[in-house]
């Protein structure tokens, strides 16, 4: 056998060549192959994960859905059997009976009222509705809110950018927390003040003090 690999060098060359091509082929498809998969488990756990937070919201929906129901249901009891009594409409008449029995009383003063409230200057206040992905910005101070999670027990992960401030991370954020900052020689506030899961929105306020 050593006899034919000496007499046809070139042929054993060439088998040589091809086997050590046939092998590195081998070895990298297979490590490719590796990788996609690992790609793929990846993916689906990300897609299982999306969906848990579906379900969740779904569950939460449906909790509202039927307690909804049972409030409509116990309305139309209440209506039905009761169809002469109707407590908010006799409250509103008496607040209405009120207030024209005290109209001729507050005549003068409305007026004077009105002119004092002319000489005062309104305070500014800026809201505004936003959902996670977006961000609050008050076009007056471009104090800024970026919210990068919401989560099912009403609390946010965000991003604050007050002027004349450091930009900071804060986690677990809950509805009404505010930070008072300056701009201009005046105190203003800036109010998260609504977070709703379900739908991922958001409100928040910007007031002058």
């Amino acid at each position: 056998m050593s006899n034919w690999f000496e007499e046809n060098p070139t042929k054993s060359i060439i088998s040589y060549t091809l086997v050590v091509i046939a092998a590195t082929w081998a070895a990298s498809y297979f490590v490719i192959d590796e990788n996609k998969i690992n790609l793929y488990k990846s993916q689906v756990d990300n897609e299982k994960s999306v969906n848990r937070q579906l379900q969740a919201k779904v569950s939460v929906l449906e909790g509202k859905i039927l307690d909804l129901s049972n409030e409509n249901k116990q309305l139309k009891e209440w209506l039905s059997s009761e169809a002469t009594s109707y407590p908010a409409l006799v409250n509103k008449i008496q607040a209405l009976e009120k207030k024209l029995s005290e109209r001729p009383l507050n005549a003068a003063g409305s007026t004077k009222n009105a002119h004092d409230s002319s000489n005062q200057k309104e305070l500014y206040s800026y809201s505004e509705n936003f959902v996670m992905g977006q961000s609050f910005t008050d076009p007056l101070t471009n104090a800024t809110i970026g919210v990068s999670q919401i989560a099912s027990d009403y609390t946010a992960d965000i991003y604050l950018f007050l002027p004349g401030k450091e930009s900071l991370e804060k986690k677990g954020v809950k509805p009404g927390s505010s930070w008072v900052y300056e701009f201009e020689k005046k105190q203003y506030k800036l109010t998260l003040n609504k977070i709703e899961w379900i739908g991922s929105s958001l409100k928040a306020t910007v007031v002058e003090m």
